[in-house]
């Protein structure tokens, strides 16, 4: 089965700090579309983790620029369509936070826009423009965190 979002956010950080390579050094993070929120979620756990182990403290220090490509920041549409054909699909536990305007997903964001402010955290935004064939799966105004994006380079 999937695994919830808090969850992954705590392999995927266990296995960052465990990285040699990533020990040093600026980092960018560039999550696309439910790695958006494991990315905001991973930053929340160093956040707390940072208060006991240093190279959690050191990692979320380094953390310069954030990159969010169709990312769900207040929940998706498809997750609703997933309820209404629970017949034939069954919800996994990643996506069935991802329903829209969950006050999970709500405060998560807050925290981050807050986090990333503070820390002066520089972030690329890209949002989905056309429809897929079942219609668009992030809308712009959930791939919009309410952060300013860098203009990207020609």
């Amino acid at each position: 089965g999937a695994i919830p979002v808090p969850d992954r956010a705590t392999n995927v950080l266990e296995r960052i700090l465990a990285e040699r390579r990533l020990q040093t050094g600026k980092r960018t993070l560039i999550g696309h579309s439910l790695g958006g929120l494991v990315i905001k979620q991973l930053l929340q756990t160093s956040e707390s983790t940072a208060l006991q182990r240093e190279d959690a403290a050191s990692f979320i220090r380094r953390v310069r620029r954030v990159a969010f490509l169709a990312t769900p920041h207040s929940g998706a549409d498809l997750p609703i369509w997933g309820d209404r054909l629970r017949i034939l699909f069954r919800p996994s536990a990643a996506t069935a936070c991802l329903t829209r305007n969950d006050p999970n997903l709500r405060a998560l964001n807050r925290w981050y826009r807050n986090w990333a402010t503070t820390h002066q955290v520089s972030h690329l935004i890209l949002t989905e423009r056309r429809s897929t064939k079942f219609g668009m799966l992030v809308r712009q105004d959930s791939s919009d965190p309410g952060l300013v994006s860098e203009p990207i380079p020609n």
